[in-house]
């Protein structure tokens, strides 16, 4: 499944014509719709730590910030 689950993120990197990630809930769609209630946050988790896949809470999805900047020190 963690292959899987990364091949659908790469995937989804690289067939986007602007190149942008693929949302948390995008991913529980497709891994979700007729299985059973089956919680992937572990294995997004150890993707994370491997480095191999990022994650980004910003309000814009669209743009990863490498840092985020108080409006003080904009």
């Amino acid at each position: 499944m963690k292959f899987k689950i990364l091949e659908e993120i790469v995937n989804f990197y690289v067939d986007s014509s602007d190149f942008n990630g693929i949302s948390y809930w995008r991913l529980k769609e497709i891994f979700g719709i007729g299985e059973k209630e089956t919680n992937y946050d572990p294995i997004l988790v150890e993707l994370i730590s491997e480095g191999k896949i990022s994650v980004n809470y910003t309000l814009n999805p669209h743009i990863k910030q490498f840092k985020d900047f108080s409006i003080e020190s904009q």
